[in-house]
């Protein structure tokens, strides 16, 4: 027998449809008062929207509780999803050191929500992490994941490529002109980082002398500044949380940042020179 909500829906505009869709999609069911019934019971629907009629008590109960039950279940099949990807991002071998019941409590009930299977993947690693070696992510980092929409992890991934680190901070390179635009960022993507608390929006300068080096992708990069001239350059760092998550993501050598970087360090010193000393292994 075909539902007679199927029915209700035909003469409702897509809009609509969707609406309802949306709606069940999140409380389980098909919500059916935005459909007004014919007879009756389209009339009693109509007093409730118009609140000329007393709600019934036990109905409301009634679907609240179904509702509870669904994103109970909805919650529980995020766990176990998460869970079950895990085990790909685990090493062979782990610390012995017990992972925090506190951190495990709370690391479950940020995640219980997230049903993007991108973010998914991310708790995944986090998980495998912590897993791997105890304190690897704190619970303060946990709580910027679970505020991530899809789009904020796809533009953290994008800066991280163009991270560089030294012994003291892990930054990139201040934008100017059209900025990152040509590494497929905005200033609204970097102002969006920086709400999140993964990045220091407010520029911090950087002096580079003679011997001055750091590390992207295994390899150890040192400026020259033959004339000892100082070059001070603004750099965008990372913040612990930012550090943190770096970690787990899928991040990809961008092959145009040490050009980029030369070219920024020669407008500022033109003897000046960038050259890679060693891979490391």
């Amino acid at each position: 027998m075909q539902n007679p909500l199927v029915n209700d829906l035909a003469g409702l505009s897509e809009p609509l449809k969707k609406l309802i869709e949306v709606t069940a999609s999140g409380v389980g069911k098909l919500y059916e008062p935005f459909h007004i019934k014919r007879v009756a019971r389209a009339e009693a629907e109509a007093k409730i929207i118009a609140t000329k009629a007393e709600i019934n008590t036990a109905e409301i109960h009634e679907r609240a509780s179904a509702r509870a039950e669904f994103k109970r279940i909805r919650q529980q099949a995020n766990i176990e999803s998460i869970a079950a990807k895990t085990a790909k991002f685990l090493p062979a071998q782990v610390s012995t050191e017990a992972v925090d019941p506190d951190w495990s409590y709370g690391f479950f009930e940020e995640c219980q929500d997230t049903t993007n299977n991108e973010l998914q993947e991310l708790w995944a690693k986090i998980l495998a992490g912590e897993v791997t070696r105890p304190g690897s992510c704190s619970k303060k980092t946990l709580r910027i994941v679970r505020q991530m929409e899809k789009s904020d992890a796809e533009r953290f991934t994008r800066f991280c490529a163009l991270v560089v680190d030294t012994n003291l901070a892990s930054f990139a390179l201040a934008p100017e002109g059209r900025g990152f635009l040509p590494f497929g960022l905005s200033a609204f993507d970097l102002s969006e980082l920086g709400q999140l608390e993964l990045l220091i929006s407010d520029n911090v300068s950087t002096e580079i002398t003679e011997g001055f080096h750091f590390g992207y992708f295994g390899q150890l990069v040192v400026v020259r500044v033959p004339d000892s001239r100082i070059v001070r350059l603004p750099f965008v760092p990372l913040t612990e949380r930012g550090k943190e998550l770096r970690r787990v993501c899928d991040i990809r050598k961008n092959s145009s940042l040490l050009p980029y970087l030369a070219e920024r360090i020669r407008k500022e010193n033109p003897n000046a020179t960038i050259q890679l000393i060693m891979a490391k292994q």
